[in-house]
């Protein structure tokens, strides 16, 4: 995140204490020393467009002009704007907490870096977000559900990183209503359903078209090392999809005793009916599958 502080030689305790806290917290940032001649504006308009963030330590009377025009940069972007207004005097004209802009005025120099100091990560990320999506954008590339599923299909990962980058919902759902943790795992992604699990998706998830949590489309796909990933961070393994088959039906039918074994370990119960009254185990007899067979014998 890159910020421009916009300051007056009256402020220069206060931006000299800002361009210290930018440093701290690993944020690039540029001090304009401002006043209102025809080259200083010019020099700060054509510098707007660089900066993630801007920080105003100067009076009303002489920065009207360029806090107007950095509000019109920052239109509907959320980029923070931020008014050292000791006097009370900006917020006459730019009241704070407007909906579209991150504009906030502070009256005093503790309030301000305290408010700061609490949310700067936040900002950050926010930032991040942002550059995500608009770089994106400029690709074409939508940010939403379905275009991670295309891409993650075509394997193009670091675009499926971006799209979860940039600020989408982890929890949303293709149009087929499928959720992003089904995509990854039906897609064998390891990489995506772990950066997914981090951002916050909700592990038991059920998709629209089979009824499926991410870890009976693990079982479906006979992926061992994503169902037990899955498993490990709790899964519930007690999910009835839309035809009623239970997680370990599904198993049995896949015929992968692997999986089989590693979900009766994990509590899975054999004798749950489906919606044809036949259990795990009862499948296992009928496949006269004697491993399976075996394996249930003590469950």
């Amino acid at each position: 995140m890159k910020w421009l502080i916009i300051a007056q030689s009256a402020q220069k305790e206060n931006a000299s204490r800002a361009e210290k806290f930018f440093a701290s917290n690993k944020c690039d940032f540029e001090k304009f020393d401002f006043n209102q001649d025809e080259k200083n504006l010019k020099d700060i308009f054509e510098k707007i467009p660089n900066f993630d963030g801007f920080l105003f330590l100067t009076d009303v009377k002489n920065s009207a002009l360029i806090l107007s025009f950095v509000l019109g940069f920052c239109h509907g972007k959320k980029m923070p704007v931020l008014i050292f207004d000791e006097e009370k005097k900006f917020s006459e004209l730019f009241p704070s907490e407007n909906e579209k802009l991150s504009l906030k005025n502070f009256y005093s120099e503790n309030e301000l870096f305290n408010w700061l100091e609490k949310n700067i990560d936040e900002l950050k990320s926010d930032c991040l977000k942002r550059a995500n999506r608009n770089s994106l954008l400029e690709q074409g590339i939508s940010c939403n559900a379905d275009s991670f599923e295309f891409y993650l299909e075509k394997e193009k990962t670091e675009i499926c990183k971006s799209i979860l980058n940039s600020g989408i919902d982890v929890n949303s759902k293709t149009l087929q209503g499928v959720p992003l943790l089904c995509v990854a795992t039906r897609n064998d992604s390891k990489e995506m359903l772990e950066l997914l699990l981090k951002k916050g998706a909700d592990i038991n998830e059920v998709s629209e078209d089979r009824g499926y949590s991410p870890v009976m489309d693990a079982v479906w796909r006979k992926n061992y090392e994503i169902a037990k990933l899955l498993i490990d961070r709790g899964a519930d393994l007690s999910t009835m999809s839309s035809d009623g088959q239970s997680i370990l039906v599904l198993a049995v039918g896949n015929g992968n005793s692997k999986i089989v074994k590693l979900l009766l370990d994990s509590g899975a119960d054999p004798d749950v009916k489906d919606s044809m009254g036949m259990s795990a185990r009862g499948y296992a007899s009928l496949f006269k599958n004697e491993e399976l067979m075996k394996l249930m014998e003590t469950k």
